[in-house]
């Protein structure tokens, strides 16, 4: 169903269009929560070798430009895997990866 002719009424979190009831969550919003929905359900995610490989180079001071270089990856593949790896490790920047690897006897 197309929602050109339909009235959008704007709300913070959500867009509902008027006279339809169907609920349109914003992308961002809608990815926090189904990362919030799964580590409240206790889901794992395991981190991929190449993931792990990426970490390792993190911790030894890597750019992403350098990783990609040694790794023969995109440096947008490269901004996947350390966004990857803060969402499946919880961490919020380089220090909380870092803190990471050491848990994982990593380093």
């Amino acid at each position: 169903m197309s929602t050109k002719n339909k009235k959008p009424c704007n709300s913070i979190n959500y867009r509902v269009f008027c006279g339809v009831g169907e609920n349109y969550f914003q992308t961002d919003i809608y990815e926090d929560y189904l990362e919030n929905y799964k580590s409240k359900s206790g889901a794992t995610q395991t981190i991929t070798p190449r993931e792990l490989e990426v970490l390792q180079l993190i911790i030894e001071e890597k750019t992403t430009s350098e990783i990609a270089a040694i790794l023969k990856l995109s440096i947008y593949t490269v901004e996947g895997y350390r966004k990857n790896l803060l969402l499946k490790t919880g961490a919020t920047n380089v220090v909380g990866l870092i803190k990471y690897a050491i848990k994982i006897n990593l380093m």
